[in-house]
């Protein structure tokens, strides 16, 4: 009697932990030079609002583009780059490339203490700004080396391979 409780539990704390495991999102590793086909990605199977969240392991430093959509075929991405704790140093780094390389960008204040505001770009379809922009930003401001695999995490995708174009 007291083995089969004994089973019991194990295989209920067993599926409990199988579960969190499992509903942890995906995260793939990916050099800087292979970022290009993540934000195609994002581009086309991202449903409004969703984003891809590019990180470096083990520091709290990320780059971020969400995607957007207006109307049908109206879509694009925006790169949102935070004004917090970890990024001040390299907020006006950022500010000051983008308007060297004649970028278009804006400021957009938040009330979402630490985080004072967000330098957005909008980049609509051309992935190649996208990529041209978080490339920079790994590499001249973060200084990451070139054989870094970073961390890349999707949110709100389509599971087949189709445009989404319209909300």
């Amino acid at each position: 009697m007291l083995t089969a409780g004994i089973l019991a539990v194990a295989g209920i704390l067993g599926l409990y932990l199988l579960h969190r495991y499992a509903s942890r999102p995906y995260t793939w590793k990916v050099p800087v030079s292979d970022l290009r086909s993540s934000l195609e990605t994002l581009l086309r199977r991202g449903y409004d609002g969703s984003f891809v969240l590019i990180k470096e392991p083990g520091t709290e430093r990320f780059v971020q583009f969400a995607k957007y959509i207006r109307a049908r075929g109206d879509f694009g991405l925006e790169l949102g780059f935070p004004r917090t704790t970890w990024s001040g140093e390299y907020y006006s780094k950022l500010e000051n490339l983008l308007v060297h390389e004649g970028t278009v960008f804006r400021r957009r204040p938040v009330a979402t203490d630490p985080t004072t505001e967000f330098l957005e770009v909008d980049c609509g379809k051309d992935t190649e700004l996208a990529f041209r922009i978080a490339y920079t930003i790994l590499t001249t401001i973060f200084q990451i080396p070139l054989s870094t695999r970073l961390r890349v995490r999707f949110s709100n995708l389509s599971l087949t391979d189709e445009l989404i174009d319209t909300r």
